[in-house]
């Protein structure tokens, strides 16, 4: 597959949002704001960079996940700050996920089948206030009708493709 990137002007609604459902489970929104790549990130699904004590909330580092003393507050163990099943998603994050999506100017979906609620949600917000919302997956999704780009591939290697111009422009 080839890809071809052209100029595009810009808007002034506000950063792009990239909606990465997968890399954000995997910990990695912690690797693009540490890296400098995107600051404003919404964690809906937690990191595994921080560990917390399951009753008070308290946050660490993951390497304290290695200790196995209690919390001197709430007596409760430390457990990986993310959303496990059945669990609810934080409020917070979830507000500021809504923010960025209803501010952006570009709303790109990596690796998200865009099947599960609430976190579909935030396409639709994007579309429906203006922005360019732009698919990127294996498979199809629902919302691949609405989209400005869909584009079926591999992640990495499109990803690639797309550094690759960008770093040649």
């Amino acid at each position: 597959m080839s890809l071809t990137l052209s100029g595009s002007e810009a808007r002034s609604r506000g950063p792009a949002l990239v909606f990465w459902r997968l890399w954000e489970m995997l910990g990695l929104s912690d690797t693009m704001k540490k890296s400098g790549a995107s600051q404003n990130v919404a964690e809906i699904h937690g990191s595994l960079s921080r560990v917390k004590y399951r009753r008070c909330g308290t946050l660490f580092s993951a390497s304290d996940l290695l200790r196995s003393q209690r919390c001197e507050k709430c007596g409760g163990r430390l457990r990986p700050d993310v959303v496990l099943f059945g669990e609810m998603l934080p409020v917070e994050q979830l507000r500021y996920a809504q923010d960025l999506s209803e501010g952006c100017d570009l709303f790109i979906v990596l690796g998200s089948s865009l099947q599960v609620s609430p976190a579909n949600w935030f396409p639709m917000e994007a579309k429906n206030t203006g922005a360019q919302l732009v698919i990127v997956n294996l498979q199809g999704t629902p919302f691949d009708d609405i989209a400005d780009v869909v584009i079926s591939g591999n992640i990495d290697e499109i990803l690639e493709q797309v550094g690759s111009k960008l770093s040649s422009s």
